[in-house]
């Protein structure tokens, strides 16, 4: 890990804040620093597939994530990545942060582009996911998700990562009550298939085809914290 400042890196951009504003990151198997090791980058559709995705790695790969509504244009945004980044050893990054874009398009692709690099930067090229943002229903939402995740797979491209497409498989499925529970969040079935899409894709870009030694140890603290 390099001894960089996440300064060097903030795209100057307005402050514009939510109405609510939430962070919060969790590793499980914190002293385990030799196991693979996936973060998880993102919002509240993060939140809903991380425990299927830890779940299906559970004797492969350790899951670390930060979920937030910060969006990647302000500089506690970047303040809080380097936090996370510097928490543990990472052998994959998996880098989405586009459903909150609180600025104009291209401020937000800026800002977008530079906390990417600075990932890479700061963990020594480290290998990374780019994820798509999922639909929504709402149409005007959707539109703006395109733009975004064109960006996205123009950064994978140019580093030679992979895309992680959460849109093209759940667009498909249409907008019904068997998808969707609100606007933007998903039945637990589909976060199911999603965290299934996003293990897959972690075993297949850190070369894992199956069950290692991880052993996950658990306790009473926090979400599904104890794993029998």
């Amino acid at each position: 890990m390099k001894n960089i400042s996440y300064k060097d890196y903030v795209i100057e951009a307005p402050l514009r804040k939510e109405g609510v504003e939430w962070s919060y990151n969790y590793s499980y198997n914190a002293n385990d620093q030799e196991s693979p090791r996936v973060l998880l980058l993102g919002d509240s559709i993060c939140n809903g597939y991380q425990p299927h995705v830890r779940k299906v790695l559970e004797h492969r790969v350790n899951v670390s994530y930060w979920i937030s509504s910060f969006c990647v244009t302000r500089e506690r945004y970047f303040r809080m990545l380097e936090m996370v980044l510097e928490e543990n050893r990472y052998d994959l990054v998996l880098f989405n942060h586009g459903a909150h874009c609180n600025n104009e398009l291209s401020l937000w692709a800026d800002a977008y582009r530079s906390a990417a690099r600075f990932i890479k930067d700061k963990l020594n090229g480290v290998k990374m996911g780019f994820v798509y943002c999922a639909p929504t229903r709402l149409d005007g939402i959707n539109e703006r998700s395109i733009k975004l995740n064109a960006v996205a797979a123009d950064l994978a491209a140019e580093y030679g990562d992979t895309v992680i497409d959460l849109w093209t498989p759940f667009a498909e499925l249409g907008q019904g009550d068997d998808v969707f529970i609100d606007n933007f969040h998903f039945a637990r079935p589909r976060q199911e298939e999603m965290g299934r899409i996003v293990a897959n894709a972690v075993c297949e870009i850190l070369g894992i085809s199956e069950d290692g030694d991880v052993v996950q140890v658990g306790n009473e603290h926090g979400p599904s914290g104890a794993i029998k």
